[in-house]
């Protein structure tokens, strides 16, 4: 999977983007973007199924604890990636709360907010690819290994060490050092 990390990144990058211009467009009332919406949901399951893989080693954590298991699978990630989850999440939220009262009979038929809509509601899903995509890589291309506040090396990522207990993190090995 790890040579088809920057691939993966260039199309959650790409689906980003592209449901940003398309967010853009639909509020100046242009929609002629409105065509990208089946490339987009087509390589929105490509983006999330390799997601989900690369996940897979975090299933425990995020069990244990969904914030602390999600906030150890951003480790290495630059800080304006890791706020591409919870921004993008939210936006879709209130762009789903707004557009409720212009559907009529449970589906949008105006086509500004049927861009705006699912423009957003693809939003999170590339904005996360792109994030927990980007913090593999990191960490990968760092040499980076799971240790807890005392030193002990782990071979999976967890929330506590084993041994003692002891918050764990990615450590991330300088380039140079």
């Amino acid at each position: 999977m790890k040579p088809f990390r920057p691939y993966f990144l260039g199309l959650a990058g790409t689906g980003l983007v592209l449901c940003l211009l398309w967010q853009a467009t639909s509020l100046l009332g242009v929609h002629r973007l409105d065509a990208v919406s089946l490339p987009l949901l087509v390589g929105l399951f490509v983006v999330q199924a390799f997601n989900v893989v690369q996940l897979l080693p975090f299933g425990p954590v995020v069990r244990e604890s969904p914030t602390a298991g999600w906030r150890l699978a951003l480790e290495g990630a630059p800080k304006w990636v890791k706020w591409l989850v919870p921004i993008t999440g939210g936006y879709a939220l209130c762009a789903f709360f707004l557009a409720l009262p212009h559907a009529v009979g449970g589906a949008l038929t105006d086509p500004h907010w049927i861009g705006l809509v699912l423009s957003s509601v693809f939003m999170p899903f590339y904005g996360a690819a792109l994030a927990y995509t980007w913090a593999a890589s990191t960490r990968d291309d760092a040499g980076g290994t799971w240790v807890c506040a005392n030193g002990h090396q782990l071979d999976e990522p967890a929330l506590h060490c084993p041994r003692c207990k002891a918050d764990v993190h990615a450590s991330l090995k300088q380039p140079g050092a």
